[in-house]
Protein backbone atom coordinates (compact mmCIF):
# COMPACT_ATOMS: atom_id res chain seq x y z
CA UNK A 1 0.00 0.00 0.00
CA UNK A 2 2.80 2.43 0.88
CA UNK A 3 4.52 1.51 -2.39
CA UNK A 4 1.33 2.35 -4.28
CA UNK A 5 1.10 5.69 -2.52
CA UNK A 6 4.67 6.52 -3.50
CA UNK A 7 4.01 5.64 -7.15
CA UNK A 8 0.91 7.82 -7.11
CA UNK A 9 2.88 10.75 -5.73
CA UNK A 10 5.55 10.24 -8.38
CA UNK A 11 2.88 10.32 -11.07
CA UNK A 12 1.47 13.55 -9.61
CA UNK A 13 4.96 15.00 -9.49
CA UNK A 14 5.53 14.26 -13.17
CA UNK A 15 2.17 15.79 -14.07
CA UNK A 16 2.91 18.94 -12.10
CA UNK A 17 6.30 19.19 -13.78
CA UNK A 18 4.64 19.25 -17.18
CA UNK A 19 1.91 21.69 -16.10
CA UNK A 20 4.38 24.07 -14.48
CA UNK A 21 6.55 24.47 -17.55
CA UNK A 22 6.19 26.44 -20.79
CA UNK A 23 3.38 28.83 -20.06
CA UNK A 24 0.95 28.95 -23.05
CA UNK A 25 1.32 32.75 -23.16
CA UNK A 26 5.08 32.31 -23.44
CA UNK A 27 4.64 29.97 -26.42
CA UNK A 28 2.22 32.41 -28.04
CA UNK A 29 4.66 35.30 -27.55
CA UNK A 30 7.52 33.27 -29.02
CA UNK A 31 5.52 32.34 -32.11
CA UNK A 32 4.45 35.97 -32.52
CA UNK A 33 8.08 37.09 -32.31
CA UNK A 34 9.13 34.58 -34.97
CA UNK A 35 6.26 35.69 -37.20
CA UNK A 36 7.11 39.37 -36.70
CA UNK A 37 10.79 38.85 -37.56
CA UNK A 38 9.79 36.92 -40.68
CA UNK A 39 7.40 39.64 -41.85
CA UNK A 40 10.12 42.23 -41.25
CA UNK A 41 12.40 40.25 -43.55
CA UNK A 42 14.83 39.53 -40.73
CA UNK A 43 15.20 35.90 -41.75
CA UNK A 44 18.51 35.29 -39.96
CA UNK A 45 17.17 36.41 -36.56
CA UNK A 46 13.91 34.57 -37.16
CA UNK A 47 15.83 31.35 -37.86
CA UNK A 48 17.99 31.78 -34.76
CA UNK A 49 14.87 32.40 -32.66
CA UNK A 50 13.18 29.35 -34.14
CA UNK A 51 16.24 27.18 -33.45
CA UNK A 52 16.32 28.24 -29.78
CA UNK A 53 12.58 27.77 -29.42
CA UNK A 54 12.69 24.29 -30.97
CA UNK A 55 15.54 23.31 -28.66
CA UNK A 56 13.62 24.56 -25.62
CA UNK A 57 10.57 22.49 -26.57
CA UNK A 58 12.72 19.36 -27.02
CA UNK A 59 14.48 19.99 -23.70
CA UNK A 60 11.14 20.49 -21.96
CA UNK A 61 9.68 17.28 -23.36
CA UNK A 62 12.75 15.30 -22.28
CA UNK A 63 13.12 16.81 -18.82
CA UNK A 64 9.38 16.60 -18.10
CA UNK A 65 9.75 12.82 -18.17
CA UNK A 66 12.38 12.94 -15.43
CA UNK A 67 11.97 13.40 -11.69
CA UNK A 68 15.64 14.30 -11.22
CA UNK A 69 18.33 15.52 -13.59
CA UNK A 70 21.94 16.64 -13.45
CA UNK A 71 22.89 20.21 -12.68
CA UNK A 72 24.62 20.34 -16.07
CA UNK A 73 21.40 19.54 -17.95
CA UNK A 74 19.39 21.97 -15.85
CA UNK A 75 21.88 24.78 -16.54
CA UNK A 76 21.68 24.08 -20.29
CA UNK A 77 17.90 24.30 -20.11
CA UNK A 78 17.90 27.54 -18.11
CA UNK A 79 20.56 29.10 -20.34
CA UNK A 80 18.56 28.38 -23.49
CA UNK A 81 15.40 29.75 -21.85
CA UNK A 82 17.17 32.99 -20.90
CA UNK A 83 18.68 33.31 -24.37
CA UNK A 84 15.23 33.00 -25.91
CA UNK A 85 13.76 35.60 -23.56
CA UNK A 86 16.64 37.97 -24.29
CA UNK A 87 15.97 37.64 -28.02
CA UNK A 88 12.31 38.46 -27.36
CA UNK A 89 12.88 41.44 -25.04
CA UNK A 90 16.05 42.59 -26.86
CA UNK A 91 17.79 45.50 -25.07
CA UNK A 92 15.10 45.52 -22.37
CA UNK A 93 16.58 42.38 -20.80
CA UNK A 94 20.18 41.89 -19.75
CA UNK A 95 20.99 38.68 -17.95
CA UNK A 96 24.09 37.36 -16.23
CA UNK A 97 24.95 33.82 -15.17
CA UNK A 98 27.29 33.35 -12.23
CA UNK A 99 28.22 29.68 -11.97
CA UNK A 100 30.83 28.63 -9.44
CA UNK A 101 33.97 27.40 -11.20
CA UNK A 102 34.37 24.11 -9.36
CA UNK A 103 30.67 23.28 -9.19
CA UNK A 104 29.84 19.61 -9.76
CA UNK A 105 28.06 19.33 -13.16
CA UNK A 106 26.80 15.83 -12.33
CA UNK A 107 25.15 16.90 -9.10
CA UNK A 108 21.58 15.57 -8.85
CA UNK A 109 18.76 18.11 -8.53
CA UNK A 110 14.98 18.08 -9.11
CA UNK A 111 14.22 18.43 -12.81
CA UNK A 112 12.75 21.70 -14.10
CA UNK A 113 12.31 23.19 -10.65
CA UNK A 114 13.98 26.55 -11.32
CA UNK A 115 12.57 27.75 -14.66
CA UNK A 116 9.22 29.03 -13.30
CA UNK A 117 11.10 31.32 -10.90
CA UNK A 118 13.09 32.80 -13.81
CA UNK A 119 9.89 33.22 -15.82
CA UNK A 120 8.20 34.93 -12.89
CA UNK A 121 11.14 37.30 -12.38
CA UNK A 122 11.01 38.31 -16.05
CA UNK A 123 7.22 38.67 -16.14
CA UNK A 124 6.81 40.67 -12.92
CA UNK A 125 10.29 42.17 -12.50
CA UNK A 126 11.62 42.95 -15.99
CA UNK A 127 8.57 43.32 -18.26
CA UNK A 128 6.97 46.26 -16.35
CA UNK A 129 10.16 48.35 -16.51
CA UNK A 130 10.45 51.27 -18.92
CA UNK A 131 14.23 51.03 -18.70
CA UNK A 132 16.58 48.12 -19.26
CA UNK A 133 16.00 45.24 -16.88
CA UNK A 134 18.77 43.18 -15.32
CA UNK A 135 18.47 39.59 -14.21
CA UNK A 136 21.17 37.60 -12.44
CA UNK A 137 21.15 33.84 -11.93
CA UNK A 138 23.79 32.54 -9.53
CA UNK A 139 24.61 28.95 -8.60
CA UNK A 140 27.17 27.87 -6.04
CA UNK A 141 27.91 24.89 -3.82
CA UNK A 142 28.34 25.88 -0.20
CA UNK A 143 30.83 24.31 2.16
CA UNK A 144 28.01 22.33 3.77
CA UNK A 145 27.35 20.79 0.29
CA UNK A 146 24.06 22.61 -0.24
CA UNK A 147 23.40 24.08 -3.68
CA UNK A 148 22.49 27.76 -3.39
CA UNK A 149 20.51 29.22 -6.28
CA UNK A 150 19.73 32.94 -6.33
CA UNK A 151 17.67 34.84 -8.88
CA UNK A 152 17.83 38.63 -8.63
CA UNK A 153 16.01 41.20 -10.76
CA UNK A 154 16.00 45.00 -10.64
CA UNK A 155 12.24 45.31 -11.01
CA UNK A 156 9.69 47.01 -8.76
CA UNK A 157 10.32 44.62 -5.88
CA UNK A 158 8.34 41.96 -4.07
CA UNK A 159 5.34 43.17 -2.09
CA UNK A 160 4.35 40.49 0.44
CA UNK A 161 0.97 42.10 1.07
CA UNK A 162 -0.10 41.63 -2.55
CA UNK A 163 1.71 38.32 -3.15
CA UNK A 164 1.50 39.20 -6.83
CA UNK A 165 4.82 37.64 -7.69
CA UNK A 166 4.15 34.47 -5.71
CA UNK A 167 0.71 33.58 -7.04
CA UNK A 168 1.32 32.65 -10.67
CA UNK A 169 0.34 29.10 -11.64
CA UNK A 170 3.95 28.13 -12.27
CA UNK A 171 5.04 29.48 -8.88
CA UNK A 172 2.23 27.72 -7.03
CA UNK A 173 2.98 24.43 -8.74
CA UNK A 174 6.70 24.84 -8.08
CA UNK A 175 5.97 25.42 -4.41
CA UNK A 176 3.79 22.33 -4.39
CA UNK A 177 6.54 20.32 -6.09
CA UNK A 178 9.10 21.42 -3.49
CA UNK A 179 6.74 20.15 -0.79
CA UNK A 180 6.23 16.85 -2.63
CA UNK A 181 9.95 16.32 -3.22
CA UNK A 182 10.66 17.01 0.44
CA UNK A 183 7.95 14.62 1.60
CA UNK A 184 8.59 11.78 -0.84
CA UNK A 185 12.38 11.79 -0.82
CA UNK A 186 12.93 13.12 2.71
CA UNK A 187 14.66 16.25 1.41
CA UNK A 188 14.76 19.76 2.81
CA UNK A 189 14.57 22.04 -0.23
CA UNK A 190 14.05 25.62 0.94
CA UNK A 191 12.77 28.73 -0.83
CA UNK A 192 12.78 32.38 0.19
CA UNK A 193 11.51 35.42 -1.74
CA UNK A 194 12.21 38.93 -0.55
CA UNK A 195 13.23 42.42 -1.53
CA UNK A 196 17.06 42.64 -1.42
CA UNK A 197 17.44 45.75 0.80
CA UNK A 198 17.33 43.34 3.71
CA UNK A 199 20.46 41.64 2.40
CA UNK A 200 23.88 43.23 2.11
CA UNK A 201 25.45 43.66 -1.30
CA UNK A 202 22.29 44.06 -3.39
CA UNK A 203 20.75 47.20 -4.93
CA UNK A 204 17.75 48.82 -3.27
CA UNK A 205 15.28 47.73 -5.94
CA UNK A 206 14.23 44.34 -7.17
CA UNK A 207 13.40 40.92 -5.86
CA UNK A 208 15.71 38.18 -4.66
CA UNK A 209 14.69 34.54 -4.82
CA UNK A 210 16.89 32.07 -2.97
CA UNK A 211 16.49 28.31 -3.34
CA UNK A 212 18.58 25.89 -1.30
CA UNK A 213 18.86 22.28 -2.48
CA UNK A 214 20.61 19.70 -0.29
CA UNK A 215 23.04 17.12 -1.62
CA UNK A 216 21.04 14.26 -3.16
CA UNK A 217 22.57 10.79 -3.54
CA UNK A 218 21.55 8.16 -6.11
CA UNK A 219 20.51 5.90 -3.24
CA UNK A 220 18.19 8.52 -1.80
CA UNK A 221 16.15 8.96 -4.98
CA UNK A 222 15.43 5.28 -5.44
CA UNK A 223 11.78 4.58 -4.70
Amino acid sequence: YLRLQQKRKLAELELEAIKAQINPHFIFNCLNSIQYLTYQGNIEDAQQYLDCFSLLIRQTMRLSQQIFTTLEDEIRYLTNYLKLEQMRFKEKLEYTLHIQENINPLRIIPAMLLQPYLENAIKHGIAPLSKSGRLTLSLREREDEWLEVTIHDNGPGFQPQTEKKANSLGMRLSGSRIHTYNELFNLDIRKDIQSPPRLAGYPALGTLIQILIPSISHEKIKV
